[in-house]
């Protein structure tokens, strides 16, 4: 087992204590059917190695392990970071929750929100990449969007998840589905609709000064449609939040750095 050399211990001993985080209701488990193989993605074995070690180092007996933490929850389309709860950098915390959607029930990934943020990032859906890890955009472009809020001193240095690190810093994320998909080509009409009437009234709640929409889509979804993207114009905003809308993964590159420095410079006054 790959996980296991990397920790350097014998492959009996980790199965044996991933067997009883599942039984403990460990949430990175969940999926785990009983006599497959362990298989995780890179960053969801990241965080099995650290628990793991965390507990070595604790020199806490491994028949001992409880279940993660997972953020509280609200109902109807839209799990939510507790206001009151202090937000985190450990990233032992996986933010997947269970809501239900359209009559069905799924796992996605919560909303971390809270009163007295300095914006929202708004996505179209999340990626299953993200929602197994328990973090939001753990993907390809996801990682991409992280790079440039870190370019504009939106995403704090430190240790953690980027998604707990920017929340520290007064930065909040939601998506307008919650259903997972690969492609946000899977989405339904009804579940653009059904999403964006559940999602408004989250954001009027919070009261944001400004919304940065990782996708255009999503915020064609919210506001319609409209030209270019960046920092649209004051005439443009949704229950008084500036808007700010990523450009596209392969947009030029001088179009994407001014974008930034527009960002960077409404940010720093």
């Amino acid at each position: 087992m790959e996980l296991a050399t990397r920790l350097g211990v014998a492959p009996s001993s980790l199965r044996a204590w991933l067997r009883r985080q599942a039984a403990a209701g460990n949430p990175l488990l969940r999926s785990h059917r009983h006599g497959a193989d362990w298989t995780f993605f890179p960053d969801v074995a990241a965080v099995l190695a650290d628990a793991y070690a965390r507990e070595a180092a604790d020199s806490a007996p491994v028949s001992q392990a409880a279940p993660l933490p997972e953020p509280s929850t609200e109902s109807a389309g839209g799990a939510v970071a507790s206001a009151g709860d202090a937000p985190t950098t450990d990233d032992r915390v996986a933010h997947r929750t269970e809501v239900e959607w359209l009559g069905s029930t799924v796992m996605t990934l919560a909303d971390l929100l809270r009163p007295g943020l300095r914006a929202v990032t708004v996505g179209i859906n999340p990626a299953p990449t993200s929602v197994q890890a328990g973090h939001y955009y753990q993907g390809h472009a996801g990682q991409t969007f992280f790079r440039r809020l870190d370019m504009v001193g939106l995403l704090p240095e430190g240790p953690g998840f980027e998604d707990d690190r920017a929340f520290d810093a007064g930065i909040g994320f939601t998506d307008v589905v919650k259903r997972p998909t690969r492609s946000e080509a899977d989405l339904t009409r009804q579940e653009l609709a059904y999403g964006k009437s559940l999602l408004q009234p989250r954001l009027a709640r919070v009261g944001a000064p400004l919304l940065i929409f990782v996708f255009k889509k999503a915020a064609t979804t919210l506001i319609g449609n409209f030209d270019g993207h960046g920092l649209l114009p004051p005439a443009l905003q949704l229950y008084g939040a500036r808007i700010f809308v990523m450009p596209g993964p392969y947009e030029r590159t001088h179009l994407v750095q001014q974008a930034l420095r527009d960002l960077e410079q409404y940010m720093s006054t």
